[in-house]
């Protein structure tokens, strides 16, 4: 195991380097050694630990459980292309209503008033770690294009900075902040849009032994436009905040089950398109592509989900990933910084199950990151118990 020693509070001014970023000038690079029969997490041999440096390999369950996303819309489509044209024509159509994606304003089968809930995982993976986030939703749909929901997150993590000296990788939990949304939709000379106002309470104050927060409250503003062309549907996405806030309505992949957690300015575009595919043999899938920009303004502090506070042990912090170097960092609006390109797959297995396989490459940590999220919508359940006797 490497114990790597350092500052646990990272500066960073405007005059210096990025990679130059203590309060006294030194390189944030860590003084390692490594200890008995541990290897080195950065090049190392670690028994079942990836290398930092080495090629990311994608588990190999991952195609069969992409077959088994894709089955059941392969199967449908089967069965509709051996009816008569006409009713081919009217089962296509239901079929593309009925196939929300998780990026689009509002899910098909969502009852549009009323009593709402959902359940959604999102898993995020790189070279460096890896973030498991359980979310449990619930809200009331008070007009057509007006609701509103509260929720509570539970994040496990995954890291190779383990404290216990007979395991490479460690295993963490803590819950996430509370949540408020208030989401509005509708539409405008063709043009679908949603409106997201979100915000969460440091429900333990700054105590980061129980609760994932930066210890202030946290505001983030989003907004979707999209207007389908065909089977082509472009879209743009804005966003504004006073820090990284978990989102889990309309999540993007650049952002789902992040790695850190930020407090300062910060905001980010999104441009791009999903294509729904509609062919004899697949149908009900939506195949995106999108570019994205992110960034600070003024003082910025960024807290790590995989660097433990209090510990010696981290990472390089290479490419500007000061969430790899230290649990808390403090400096300008290049803290927050991030720029890349997302791909995914959005597939709907289920009537109640939506399914988004993405992967994305940060152009400024230079990483690959793969993310998956599963959203359960349970409102067809959950309305029920509120109904009036």
């Amino acid at each position: 195991m490497v114990r790597c020693r350092h500052r646990q509070d990272l500066a960073i001014s405007s005059d210096q380097k990025p990679h130059h970023t203590s309060f006294d000038g030194r390189s944030i690079l860590p003084e390692c050694s490594v200890r008995g029969s541990d290897a080195a997490l950065r090049g190392g041999a670690a028994k079942g630990a990836p290398r930092r440096g080495g090629q990311f390999t994608i588990p190999g369950g991952l195609t069969t459980f992409l077959l088994a996303m894709l089955l059941p819309n392969l199967l449908l489509a089967q069965a509709q292309s051996s009816s008569s044209q006409t009713s081919s024509a009217q089962t296509s159509s239901t079929a593309q209503s009925s196939s929300a994606s998780i990026t689009q304003s509002t899910p098909a089968n969502a009852p549009p008033t009323g009593w709402q809930g959902f359940a959604q995982v999102q898993y995020g993976a790189n070279l460096i770690g890896t973030v498991l986030i359980f979310d449990a939703d619930l809200g009331y749909g008070l007009t057509d294009h007006l609701s509103a929901d509260i929720g509570v997150p539970v994040i496990f993590t995954r890291n190779p900075f383990s404290p216990v000296t007979t395991h490479d990788y460690y295993w963490s939990a803590l819950l996430g902040e509370p949540y408020l949304d208030v989401k509005y939709t509708g539409i405008y000379h063709n043009i679908d849009y949603t409106s997201v106002l979100t915000g969460t309470v440091p429900a333990a104050g700054s105590a980061e032994d129980r609760i994932y927060s930066t210890g202030r409250f946290g505001v983030d503003w989003f907004n979707h436009l999209d207007e389908q062309v065909g089977s082509v549907t472009p879209f743009l996405n804005i966003e504004a905040s006073n820090g990284a806030v978990n989102r889990f309505i309309m999540p993007r992949p650049f952002e789902e089950a992040r790695m850190y957690q930020s407090l300062g300015l910060l905001g980010d575009a999104e441009a791009g398109f999903e294509y729904k595919v509609n062919t004899r043999f697949v149908r009900g899938v939506n195949i995106g592509a999108s570019a994205y920009l992110q960034d600070g303004g003024g003082p910025q502090k960024m807290f790590s989900r995989l660097v433990f506070p209090y510990s010696s042990l981290a990472g390089d912090g290479n490419h500007d990933r000061y969430w790899d170097a230290t649990f808390e960092t403090k400096g300008i609006s290049k803290v927050t910084e991030d720029n890349g390109w997302s791909v995914w797959l959005d597939t709907k297995p289920l009537p109640n199950l939506e399914v988004q396989l993405a992967y994305t490459r940060s152009v400024h940590y230079d990483m690959d990151i793969y993310t998956a999220v599963f959203n359960f919508d349970a409102s067809q359940w959950i309305k029920p118990l509120f109904r009036r006797r």
